[in-house]
């Protein structure tokens, strides 16, 4: 990938390759590109077709366990399914700044959480908001992604109160504060998921166990 140019949506990738319920829909609703090996994918990418914006997201690899000590026997009795569950993780969104104070990341995660809905699988996310390393205007999200992974990301002096602010829009989104396990490049702060209602109990309570054990206080 030496040009912007060289930036093309493969028509023909194989969703089969993905974990994700979830990832599998939002292929067939935006462009993607995916990274990783042959035979394994890592992460994918996702494009506005109006070329605003893109998102990431890592496929279904992290398991999340049911801490059953913060579970009762009543609430155990309740619920169907295993509690356990394996979940994606949406790592970034960056919205062309020609398109920012629009109301497109709103769109964004409203669009993640409907999927969510229809595969009855949550997902995680991280707040983390960043610039592009050496970037000044792009005009469109392939030549900001093409920037994103040439040159790389960082974060600004501004870095914090921005990210909070991220983690106030998420919760304004409907997701909620929760622990990420063996997330050891951010703060426990910057971690949400989000559980949709069309997933089971048993789902539903391991979230709880977890962020019963694992609270979270202040930014």
């Amino acid at each position: 990938m030496k040009d912007k140019k060289e930036v093309v949506i493969d028509e023909d990738i194989d969703i089969g390759k993905l974990f994700s319920g979830s990832l599998k829909i939002l292929c067939c609703k935006y462009d993607s590109l995916f990274v990783g090996s042959h035979d394994n994918v890592d992460d994918i990418y996702f494009f506005d077709k109006r070329n605003r914006y893109f998102f990431t997201f890592t496929d279904a690899f992290t398991s999340i366990y049911s801490s059953t000590e913060f579970m009762s026997k009543e609430e155990r009795e309740g619920c169907d399914g295993d509690f356990a569950f394996m979940s994606p993780i949406l790592r970034a969104i960056y919205v062309c700044k020609d398109h920012r104070g629009m109301g497109l990341q709103e769109e964004i995660v409203e669009s993640i959480n409907e999927v969510s809905e229809e595969a009855a699988e949550p997902y995680l996310a991280v707040a983390d908001v960043f610039k592009l390393s050496g970037s000044r205007w792009e005009r469109n999200a392939k030549i900001a992604w093409h920037s994103f992974m040439k040159d790389g990301y960082e974060r600004d002096m501004q870095w914090k109160e921005r990210t909070v602010k991220q983690c106030k829009r998420f919760e304004g989104y409907g997701l909620q504060r929760f622990v990420l396990p063996e997330y050891s490049l951010t703060e426990t702060w910057q971690h949400y998921i989000y559980v949709p209602d069309s997933c089971s109990k048993g789902v539903k309570l391991t979230v709880k166990t977890v962020q019963r054990k694992n609270k979270i206080v202040g930014y």
